[in-house]
């Protein structure tokens, strides 16, 4: 999951956003390992992972994983047909770089490093919390990769009417509940407030679900190649962590692959 958050709404633990920029912050050397050198860094789901074959390098492995993070931001990018955009919980600007190429794009974060390194990028990057958007100027679309599952749902789409005009739409990429029975042990290990698509519709208010693809299948050779990394990862250190890593991300493969865990890309449109 994605370490682009914005912002953190968990009322079960009163968790701080300096909390968790702390915790992002900390992943930031780890996210650059596996996803890095750049200048485009992601840290969230791909589709259309390719192959590689038995025995591959760690360097191997990166790459593909590198390039169906990619086709995942083409995907979106192709349709947010759009001359501004605000990128909500950008991480290390992987997808603002991709997303410059065809608008001018606002990117925020909580992570005071990720707003540095986003400008050493010529990124235009703020220091600001997603449930707090007053004086931003307004776009034409908003997208939010693997970001939204940390907020307050009803809060955040109210705020996103001072940036959304109407007939102005928000992507969303990201996880939902397909069983309640998974939710307990995805919010634990990737600290997030999972929701089912209902209440994020619950939460749209002046929003309409407009569009909804379920990437779900199409992101398992992705987690496949994931669990191989780590697991080539482990031999060189930190054999505990990159151990947990291994079983929560063949857990959450094959909760997707089961339905228990949706992977969706869905499009509101401010309707009011």
């Amino acid at each position: 999951m994605s370490g682009r958050n914005a912002s953190l709404h968990r009322p079960d633990t009163g968790a701080s956003d300096l909390t968790v920029a702390r915790y992002y912050d900390d992943k930031t050397r780890r996210i650059i390992d596996k996803y890095g050198p750049g200048p485009r860094i992601h840290f969230h789901s791909g589709i259309h992972a390719r192959a590689v074959p038995n025995g591959a390098s760690q360097d191997e492995i990166r790459a593909a994983l590198v390039t169906a993070q990619e086709n995942l931001v083409h995907e979106v990018s192709r349709r947010v047909p759009a001359q501004s955009i605000l990128d909500i919980g950008c991480g290390l600007g992987g997808a603002a770089l991709i997303l410059s190429e065809k608008a001018r794009v606002k990117a925020i974060t909580i992570v005071p490093s990720h707003v540095e390194h986003m400008h050493g990028l010529g990124i235009d990057a703020e220091l600001r919390d997603a449930h707090d958007l007053a004086g931003l100027p307004q776009h034409d679309a908003a997208v939010a990769i693997e970001s939204s599952c940390y907020f307050d749902r009803p809060r955040w789409f109210s705020e996103l009417r001072r940036v959304l005009p109407v007939g102005a739409c928000v992507h969303v990429v990201d996880c939902f509940v397909g069983s309640p029975r998974v939710a307990a042990r995805f919010d634990d290990y990737w600290k997030t407030t999972i929701g089912t698509l209902e209440s994020y519709d619950d939460a749209s208010r002046d929003f309409v679900r407009v569009h909804t693809r379920d990437y779900g299948p199409d992101t398992l050779a992705f987690w496949t190649l994931s669990i191989r990394w780590s697991e080539l990862a482990a031999r060189r250190g930190d054999r505990e962590r990159l151990t947990r890593s291994v079983s929560e991300h063949t857990w959450l493969r094959a909760s997707i692959e089961l339905g228990a865990i949706r992977y969706l890309y869905v499009v509101y449109r401010r309707e009011r």
